[in-house]
């Protein structure tokens, strides 16, 4: 039993709506030690306690029995549960959103490899809006709404089905693309579950001669 003055839950319930009601922060995620999670600390209900300013999202502490692997995807999950429930409008078939990417360091090589994606999909005939987790803002997350298209890349399984089911879109799920031949066959995979109706493009086919 905890003395109700100095109950830690009612604490950290004040400091998070501080916080999220702060303006300076475009989501707040919370997780907490194994112990005080196996304790009984409530962080799901104390996320959901927060009513004012931006979106506030447990993970689980889990730690003890998952890996970091795990924790990314669970992260990424918890941030999708987190998102207003924005009803989309007419959407374009050809607009995709990537989620999984193991974007695990905000540096150059990370950022070419999202410019280099990007730029594929649209030389496919595909817009990207939208890649979970790229480096930017949470306002640029939450253009996954406009997807008519969630490819779910391997780190982040459980993100893309529930962006799948909360936003009304249609979910493929696709390896990485690798190697010359390896990302042609994940272009064509995308433009397929897209509807885009032919092959690849000869702009693509010209570069993988290349």
């Amino acid at each position: 039993p905890v003395n109700p003055p100095k109950n830690p839950e009612k604490k950290m319930a004040a400091m998070l709506n501080s916080v999220a009601g702060s303006g300076q922060f475009g989501a707040v995620l919370l997780t907490g030690l194994p112990y005080c999670w196996l304790a009984g600390m409530d962080y799901e209900g104390i996320a959901r306690s927060v009513v004012s300013g931006s979106p506030v999202a447990a993970i689980p502490a889990k730690s003890i029995d998952s890996d970091w692997l795990d924790g990314y995807d669970m992260m990424l999950e918890a941030l999708a549960r987190a998102l207003p429930a924005k009803k989309p409008g007419k959407r374009a078939k050809n607009k995709v959103a990537l989620v999984g990417y193991m974007f695990d360091r905000n540096e150059c090589d990370h950022k070419a490899n999202l410019k280099e994606l990007t730029r594929l999909l649209k030389v496919s005939g595909l817009e990207t809006v939208s890649i979970w987790p790229s480096g930017g803002s949470v306002a640029e997350l939450a253009r996954v709404s406009e997807a008519s298209l969630i490819v779910s890349l391997p780190y982040g399984r459980k993100a893309a089905r529930t962006l799948a089911d909360k936003y009304g879109a249609k979910l493929v799920e696709t390896g990485l693309p690798l190697g010359l031949k390896g990302t042609s066959a994940w272009l064509s995979s995308v433009r397929r579950a897209a509807g885009l109706p032919g092959n690849l493009p000869a702009g693509i086919l010209e570069e993988e001669r290349e």
